[in-house]
């Protein structure tokens, strides 16, 4: 990705990093510092983030980022299933969004689901 799209994920990701330090809610929070949405990701990531405000601010985004990143570190990486398996015991509306959007996509090259 882009120097500046790469620097605007991990600000974000320290921002998000520093609440979880700090053991401050995530759900429902409207993120301040949020990163920069993606254009030259694959189509697949670029489709599945929120553009609208202010659900761009919530940590769909920032699940949908991660994702795809963990995806490009490690292909085999199975990080998106333990999520949803997370998401599942607290079911929430986008958690359907969340798996269709993404379903069939392989971790393999930076994919999100393997």
């Amino acid at each position: 990705p882009h120097p500046r799209l790469s620097e605007s994920l991990l600000h974000h990701l320290t921002y998000v990093r520093n609440l979880c330090a700090h053991h401050l809610r995530l759900w429902n929070r409207g993120f301040t510092i949020t990163p920069a949405l993606p254009i030259s990701f694959p189509s697949h990531v670029v489709a599945s983030v929120e553009r609208a405000s202010p659900a761009s601010r919530r940590i769909y985004n920032t699940l949908v980022l991660v994702a795809y990143m963990c995806g490009v570190i490690e292909g085999t990486n199975q990080w998106r299933d333990r999520v949803i398996t997370l998401i599942d015991a607290w079911p929430q509306g986008w958690r359907t969004k969340w798996v269709s959007r993404t379903a069939g996509k392989s971790a393999r090259c930076g994919r999100l689901h393997a």
